[in-house]
C-alpha cells in the first residue's frame, strides 16, 4: 500500500505525521515527509514547470517491503494535474488522502495560530495569504477531477478533520483503512494545534494591545507569564512563544476580533466542494463546508 496525504493545512496533519513517524520507528511503515519538503521547496501553483513536479514525484519512497505513507499537505496547493501525473509515473497504485476542513474553522484556526505573528491585519492577512491558499486547498472538485483523470476513479479519499474532533478512534480507524495499517498505538494522545481556547484567545489580544502600548516590558509583565504557561497547557505553542514575541515588538499589531469569511466566500467554496456531497463520512459535516445535503435548498 502506497498512501500520498496531500493537505490541507490545518486539519490535524502535524499529529498525522507525528504518529506515522513513530510507526515508521516501530518498522510498521514506511513514513516520507522530509524528502517531499525539501523537493518541493520553492515550488509556486504558477510558475512551476513539470520537470520540477516530477522531481517531487521521485522523491516518493519505491519501497514496497511495507506500506509507505507520504505526507506534506502544502501539495494541495499546487497544481494537481501535473502533480497526479507526476505520482502515477512512479507510484502507479498510489492511494491519495485529503484531509479537510470546513472553510470557517480552517480560516479561523489559520489566523488563530498567527495571531501574534506581527503587524498584520485581519484583513491584509487574508487577502495576502488565507484567501489565495484557501482558494486553491478547497478546489475539491479540481482535485478529484486531476486525480481521477490521472488514476482512474477509487484512488482518492476525502476525510473531514470535523470527524477527528468529534471521534479520534473513528477517524483513525478510517485513516488505518486507507493506509493498511492502524497508526492508533503510534499516535500521541492528543491532536496537536487545536483551535485556541478563548481564555487563551482573550489572553492573547490582551498581549497585542500591551505589546502595541509598551513594546518590551510587556515580556516581563504578570500577565506574558500567565500566557506562558496557557500556552505550553493549552496550545502547544511553547518554545515557539518567545520567537513570536520577539517579532511582535519589531511590528507589533492591534487586537481584533477574529476573523469571518467576506460574504460570499463560503458559498462561492462550496461550489468547489460539491464532491464532498456524496461521501458517507461528510453527511453529518455538510453543513461546515457550506453545502446542503443533495435535495434539500
Amino acid at each position: 500500500m502506497r498512501v500520498l496525504h496531500i493537505g490541507q493545512r490545518k486539519t490535524g496533519s502535524t499529529w498525522l505525521q507525528a504518529g506515522a513517524g513513530v510507526a515508521d520507528k516501530a518498522g510498521v511503515l514506511r513514513y516520507c515527509h522530509r524528502a517531499l519538503m525539501d523537493a518541493s521547496a520553492g515550488l509556486d501553483m504558477r510558475s512551476s514547470n513539470r520537470a520540477q513536479f516530477e522531481a517531487v514525484a521521485s522523491a516518493l519512497p519505491r519501497e514496497t517491503g511495507r506500506p509507505v505513507f507520504a505526507s506534506l499537505e502544502t501539495l494541495v496547493t499546487l497544481d494537481q494535474t501535473i502533480l497526479a501525473t507526476a505520482v502515477q509515473q512512479v507510484w502507479p497504485d498510489a492511494q491519495v488522502l485529503v484531509t479537510t476542513r470546513g472553510p470557517l474553522g480552517y480560516l479561523r484556526s489559520s489566523f488563530n495560530n498567527h495571531a501574534i505573528n506581527g503587524g498584520t491585519s485581519t484583513a491584509d492577512a487574508f487577502a495576502k495569504r488565507f484567501g489565495r491558499h484557501m482558494l486553491r486547498s478547497h478546489d475539491l472538485d479540481g482535485i478529484a477531477a486531476a486525480w481521477d483523470k490521472a488514476f482512474g476513479p477509487g484512488r482518492i479519499t476525502f476525510v473531514p478533520f470535523e470527524l477527528l474532533r468529534d471521534s479520534q478512534e473513528t477517524y483513525l480507524a478510517t485513516i488505518g483503512k486507507i493506509v493498511g495499517v492502524s497508526l492508533a498505538e503510534h499516535m500521541p494522545n492528543e491532536a496537536r494545534h487545536p483551535s485556541p481556547p478563548p481564555r487563551y484567545l482573550a489572553m492573547l489580544r490582551e498581549i497585542n494591545a500591551l505589546i502595541e502600548k509598551e513594546a518590551p516590558a510587556v515580556l516581563k509583565s504578570k500577565i506574558w507569564s500567565r500566557f506562558v504557561k496557557t500556552a505550553n497547557a493549552a496550545v502547544a505553542l511553547a518554545p515557539q512563544v518567545g520567537a513570536l514575541a520577539e517579532d511582535n515588538k519589531r511590528e507589533p499589531r492591534k487586537a481584533e476580533k477574529l476573523p469571518d469569511l467576506p460574504e460570499g466566500m463560503l458559498a462561492s467554496l462550496a461550489k468547489r466542494m460539491a464532491v464532498l456531497r456524496d461521501l458517507p463520512q461528510y453527511q453529518p459535516y455538510l453543513a461546515h463546508y457550506g453545502l446542503a445535503p443533495e435535495g434539500t435548498t
